[in-house]
């Protein structure tokens, strides 16, 4: 599973796979969603 968590106008991308938490991508807001669906 993937998730957002958002920190001011920075977006922490991180992917869950069974009992691992795999950080995917740290950018800014305007630029988090053009590469993290």
């Amino acid at each position: 599973k993937r998730y957002c968590i958002r920190i001011g106008k920075y977006r922490v991308g991180i992917e869950i796979h069974n009992n691992t938490v795999e950080l995917m991508r740290v950018l800014h807001r305007r630029e988090f969603y053009r590469y993290f669906p």
